[in-house]
């Protein structure tokens, strides 16, 4: 940075000054040497206020910007391994990591100063788990490691006790002259009742009658709720899948083990869903997959008719603007070899996700005969079943 001097104090060129010719005036030479200094400190100086503001600011930034908060919703897509079909697969060390997460979540959520860790120990059955201040511990019983509703219930019970702790403390330290204060009330009472804990063995009604016992279930209640319910909600959600080189999702009518019925949805840009395939079944058990290679997958559905449980496999495929569906059934079935139509239901046909092939079961003179085929194997006959061009009905 170059400092511009004062006005009517302007430095002349050397050669300007009266007796300067080849060497320089003393006089002058210590007036620039004088200057050029000033200059220097104030420069300097100018650097090191940029330097401590600077440093002042990130301090004041890192004070006054808050923590990111764990939260059940940032966290769902971990969370929704305590789904129970899929925690008794997860190993030990996923189902730790999930645990401690939790303790994370209430732990931001309750403003405790400090996260509890978390230790897993063999206790009495009837005890899910403790709290122990002293170490600022959550211990869970082993007996329930494949428990995810009980652990989860245990882990918000057990932090809110931490949280209680916490409250007390607060309390402790107030002023005498302030603890009348109405908001202390509660602190007061929690204070009391964890200067004379009741345990459950010298008083099992006095353990569960007592205010921290109480505030601490309900609170456990009330976020286990919180959390399965985000689970399943999550769990539910529409799925996009890419099918016929189009983004669909899906949602399901029913329920499994009884009768479900999906269907597949196209949004257009600017225009309502469209059904682009269906499927019905106790279980459904559909599969995607490019059967010839157009880089467009197919729809296979395993449909279950409800009223006889008959199986046939219905296939979806685009052809340019249209959805078509081919049943593989009796029509199909008839130009195999041996075909008899003999009995209501005689031919079942499905997909074999491993094989990749249609496998279908058929009446013959001799019997029942059963077969795997590729799909241009078979006379399939398919109409259209929907059509995705703008404006356009079937």
């Amino acid at each position: 940075m170059i400092l511009s001097p004062r006005k009517g104090d302007r430095m002349r060129p050397i050669k300007e000054i009266p007796g300067i010719v080849n060497k320089a005036n003393p006089l002058v030479k210590s007036q620039i040497e004088s200057r050029l200094k000033v200059a220097a400190l104030f420069i300097t100086l100018i650097i090191s206020v940029s330097f401590i503001i600077g440093s002042a600011n990130s301090v004041i930034e890192k004070i006054i910007t808050p923590k990111e908060r764990a939260t059940i919703e940032a966290n769902i897509e971990t969370l929704i391994m305590l789904d129970r079909k899929t925690w008794k697969d997860l190993p030990m060390e996923k189902k730790l990591s999930i645990l401690k997460l939790i303790i994370q979540i209430e732990s931001d959520r309750l403003g405790l100063p400090e996260t509890p860790s978390l230790s897993i120990e063999n206790m009495n059955p009837w005890n899910g788990g403790c709290y122990n201040d002293d170490k600022r511990t959550i211990v869970i019983n082993s007996a329930y490691i494949d428990e995810p509703k009980q652990l989860v219930e245990t882990i918000c019970h057990e932090s809110y006790h931490a949280y209680q702790y916490r409250v007390a403390e607060v309390y402790s330290s107030t002023k005498d002259c302030l603890r009348n204060l109405d908001f202390l009330t509660e602190a007061a009472v929690i204070k009391e009742n964890l200067d004379n804990y009741i345990s459950v063995l010298a008083d099992e009604t006095g353990y569960y009658s007592q205010p921290v016992e109480e505030q601490a279930r309900t609170y456990a209640s009330s976020l286990s709720k919180e959390y399965f319910n985000a689970i399943s909600t999550y769990l539910k959600r529409p799925k996009v899948q890419y099918i016929f080189g189009l983004p669909v999702t899906y949602d399901d009518e029913g329920e499994p083990g009884c009768e479900v019925i999906r269907r597949y949805y196209w949004k257009p840009k600017s225009s309502e869903s469209i059904c682009v395939a269906e499927s019905w079944a106790d279980n459904i058990d559909d599969a995607i997959y490019d059967i010839d290679s157009d880089h467009q997958d197919e729809l296979f559905c395993n449909c279950r008719f409800f009223a006889d449980g008959v199986c046939r496999l219905y296939i979806y495929r685009r052809c340019d603007n249209q959805i078509m569906v081919g049943e593989v059934g009796d029509a199909v079935v008839a130009n195999l070899p041996g075909y008899t139509h003999t009995l209501a239901g005689a031919v079942i046909t499905r997909w074999d996700k491993g094989l990749r092939k249609i496998h279908i079961q058929y009446c013959t003179e001799n019997g029942i005969a059963e077969g795997y085929y590729d799909i241009g194997d078979l006379k399939i006959s398919f109409s259209p079943f929907c059509c995705l061009a703008r404006n356009s009905a079937m």
